[in-house]
């Protein structure tokens, strides 16, 4: 139905990622890869879709067909370099997580700092856990956290939230504010 549904509407985004979804469900990762691919080009604001390419990456990975996955993170690659912030922040948790690459945090708090300057939410929490905790090489800078998770929290990310609220409480990188606190919980 769902290859149906793009033969018939090819611009159709969501018919595209259900499409790969679908193929990754049933381990088609070399098919799943190239409609996830469409989904994004047709919606390349849709984070699942670049979630979802990630984890065919990583399932393509587990079942020894780097050949197949491997263009997969090419994809990803080139639109970070072009500027994508999605795709940095999804770099930016492969390399975190050593999914599909080798675990570099240094390499990912690189990619998240890319992708928080043009004001991705996901990944200025990320590098704000960065900068709390010494992450990748990073300097551990408390107020620079907290601003980062407040800057990720007014976007509507609910760890980001939880995050600034820890940070207003204990006073962490900032003045002590059981208000802020309150608010951001």
């Amino acid at each position: 139905s769902l290859q149906r549904a793009t033969a018939l509407k090819p611009d159709w985004a969501q018919a595209w990622f259900f499409l790969g979804q679908a193929q990754a469900m049933a381990g088609q990762y070399p098919a799943a890869g190239p409609s996830l691919e469409r989904a994004i080009e047709l919606n390349p604001n849709d984070t699942n879709a670049y979630t979802n390419l990630v984890d065919v990456y990583e399932l393509d990975l587990k079942g020894h067909q780097q050949a197949a996955a491997a263009p997969i993170f090419a994809y990803l690659q080139k639109r970070a370099t072009a500027g994508d912030a999605t795709a940095q922040s999804m770099l930016g948790n492969m390399y975190h997580d050593g999914r599909g690459v080798p675990q570099n945090d240094a390499t990912a708090m690189v990619w998240y700092a890319k992708s928080a300057a043009q004001g991705h939410a996901y990944a200025q929490y990320s590098l704000g856990n960065g900068y709390m905790l010494g992450i990748g090489g990073l300097p551990q800078d408390q107020a620079k956290a907290t601003q980062l998770f407040v800057a990720a929290a007014q976007k509507g990310l609910a760890d980001a939230q939880e995050a600034a609220a820890v940070s207003y409480e204990r006073g962490r990188g900032t003045p002590r504010n059981r208000a802020q606190a309150i608010y951001w919980l």
